[in-house]
C-alpha cells in the first residue's frame, strides 16, 4: 500500500483513521499527520454526515467485502472549503 497511487484509508469500527497512504496530501490536501488519528467524519461534507454515519454503522454490523476489505465512499470537505467524492 505504501507505493500505491490510489487513495487508501483504513478506519477502525468507530470511524477513526488508523492508516492513510502517502497519496493523501495529493488527493485530499491534508498531510498524513493531519489526517491519521482523527475521525473520518471530521473531513466529510456536512450535508453527507448523517448518511455516512449510517453507512459506516451498517458496514461494521454487516460488512460488504471486496478483496477482503470494506468499501466506503464518501465526500470530503477539503482544506480550501471545496468538496469532492472520495473512497
Amino acid at each position: 500500500m505504501e507505493n500505491s497511487q490510489d487513495f487508501i484509508t483504513l478506519l477502525d469500527r468507530a470511524g477513526v483513521i488508523v492508516y492513510t497512504g502517502p497519496s493523501t496530501p495529493r488527493v485530499l490536501g491534508y498531510s498524513e499527520e493531519e489526517y491519521t488519528g482523527r475521525s473520518i467524519f471530521d473531513f466529510m461534507h456536512p450535508d453527507h454526515l448523517d448518511a455516512s454515519r449510517k453507512i459506516l454503522a451498517q458496514l461494521v454490523e454487516n460488512p460488504k467485502t471486496v478483496g477482503g476489505g470494506s468499501v466506503f465512499t464518501y465526500t470530503t470537505a477539503s482544506p480550501g472549503g471545496g468538496s469532492s467524492l472520495r473512497g
